[in-house]
């Protein structure tokens, strides 16, 4: 909800105090991918955004939402051939994913 009203440092600051007390390694990557989503949006912290996510895939290769995260930074970063890995990734893990298909589409493959 915070996320969605635009106050990303309030979710900075609540997830990394609550990230540690995470109950399960699921919920735990679940966070850091917000708090990715979160930092990007700063344009100063795009690259700890991407460091984030990275290290949720680092652990947990086969995570969709950490793939279709990285995806669409690199897009938004334009960088379209790293974000089409990404995507297809998604794609692989999960076939019927309409959005993953249709960013791909949208960038020409697909």
């Amino acid at each position: 909800m915070l996320l969605a009203a635009g106050k990303f440092w309030e979710v900075i600051v609540l997830l990394e105090r609550e990230r540690p007390n995470a109950p399960s390694p699921l919920l735990r990557h679940q966070m850091r991918i917000l708090l990715a989503r979160a930092t990007v949006r700063n344009p100063n912290w795009v690259k700890r955004g991407e460091e984030i996510l990275r290290g949720v895939l680092g652990e947990d290769p086969e995570n969709v939402e950490a793939n279709l995260a990285l995806a669409r930074l690199y897009v938004a970063q334009g960088l379209p051939v790293r974000g089409r890995r990404f995507l297809a990734r998604v794609l692989e893990l999960k076939p019927d994913h309409r959005e993953a298909a249709s960013e791909l589409k949208a960038l020409g493959e697909g």
